[in-house]
């Protein structure tokens, strides 16, 4: 198996990530540039895909894309839909927003069995890499986004399908879709209200890959 993660990084140290500043958490402005170096970088389960992921987190100007590049590693290039190709993945991540939370926000556990119930059946019971999103503990609900290993690579459109009326954002299943992996940063008085806002959620099953439903293809 050949698996791999798409990372591209800024050419010109833009920060690929959401920053706040102030008491009061103004959101300051996204710029994550628009030429990038791709690479690629290899992963055979959940475990090795948390190693790669994790290891972002405190690399601003890094983000994951689920396209494979068309240039060569070192040729800077631009985020557009010609410079990367479409290809099925053995994972994924599932973006949750604001999803609504009556509970503890301190209470990672509740919050991510909550999240992950949202989800079709086969997720339900796996585990999965967590990242708690830029936003969380500043706007309301819960946001976070949930790495999974697949038992087979599914396309864009299988996950659209197979995601299709749940609370996620399909929009990540796109080549070029930027998904956001550092850490959000904290300037002028802010304080991230989730200092520690990652890692391996286990549900519970011992179960590390989702299985993937017979007739997605179809459904696609």
């Amino acid at each position: 198996m050949n698996e791999t993660v798409t990372i591209i990084t800024s050419v010109t140290n833009n920060q690929i990530v959401k920053s706040f500043g102030g008491a009061d958490y103004q959101q300051l402005k996204f710029s994550p540039g628009s030429e990038f170096l791709a690479s690629q970088h290899p992963v055979h389960d959940l475990q090795s895909l948390a190693s790669v992921i994790s290891g972002l987190e405190a690399e601003p100007t890094k983000a994951v894309i689920r396209g494979l590049p068309l240039l060569p590693e070192n040729e800077p290039v631009a985020r557009q839909s010609q410079n990367f190709s479409t290809t099925s993945r053995h994972w994924c991540m599932i973006d949750i927003d604001s999803l609504p939370w009556d509970g503890d926000l301190q209470d990672h556990k509740a919050m991510l069995e909550y999240a992950s119930c949202q989800l079709p059946p086969e997720f339900q019971q796996a585990d999965c890499w967590y990242h708690f999103s830029s936003s969380m503990g500043i706007k309301q609900g819960i946001r976070v986004h949930m790495w999974y290993w697949l038992e087979r690579p599914c396309s864009d459109a299988e996950m659209k399908a197979w995601l299709s009326g749940c609370p996620v954002d399909l929009r990540l299943f796109n080549p070029i879709q930027i998904h956001l992996i550092a850490n959000p940063q904290f300037v002028e008085g802010a304080t991230d209200p989730y200092p520690n806002r990652s890692g391996m959620f286990e549900a519970g099953h011992q179960i590390t890959t989702v299985p993937v439903p017979d007739d997605l293809e179809s459904r696609a």
